[in-house]
């Protein structure tokens, strides 16, 4: 069952390890989870599909119902867990920052490609300063297949990410 996609976590305290818990168990999947440490804490950030799927689900039936998840670290409590929702299609997300100041770096479609042969690709952000996340801002857009993002903070937000240059998914010319 796709559906039981989940993320665990166990948190080791210096002497052992916990017993593995959800981070955010809401019975759908959970995908391309990255883990980031920012001033000593974790964090994560995720594909969070918003609805459960069924076997009779396709890739485009599917594609509407993924945001993007953002979580912290909390020793005595876990993860606590915030959801950036979003219409359309919301994939490959990446974080950065550093003290109060987060980003979360998301790629977007938003006539649901997954594969973004349609120059409908944006790249949109969301900050948190002081532990509230912004609604998404759009960084660019009208970007032909994004393959790739990466982010870095470092009192500015800088965004890199790779793109199919001629909009032909079959030939090589990338533009990073």
């Amino acid at each position: 069952d796709i559906n039981g996609i989940v993320l665990y976590y166990s948190y080791f305290d210096g002497a052992s390890w916990s017993t593995p818990m959800h981070v955010f168990a809401d019975g759908t999947m959970d995908y391309m989870p990255q883990l980031y440490l920012i001033n000593g804490t974790a964090h994560l950030v995720w594909q969070n599909a918003t609805t459960a799927f069924h076997n009779t689900d396709t890739l485009e039936s599917i594609a509407p119902y993924f945001d993007v998840s953002v979580a912290e670290f909390h020793p005595e409590s876990g993860f606590d867990v915030v959801h950036i929702s979003n219409e359309g299609l919301d994939m490959l997300p990446v974080l950065c920052g550093d003290g109060d100041t987060r980003y979360v770096v998301w790629l977007h479609n938003g006539q649901n490609d997954w594969f973004g042969n349609n120059r409908a690709n944006s790249i949109l952000y969301s900050v948190n300063i002081g532990g509230i996340w912004s609604e998404p801002v759009i960084a660019y857009s009208g970007l032909k297949s994004i393959d790739g993002i990466a982010a870095d903070y470092d009192g500015s937000l800088k965004i890199a990410y790779c793109m199919d240059g001629d909009g032909t998914i079959n030939t090589a010319e990338d533009v990073c």
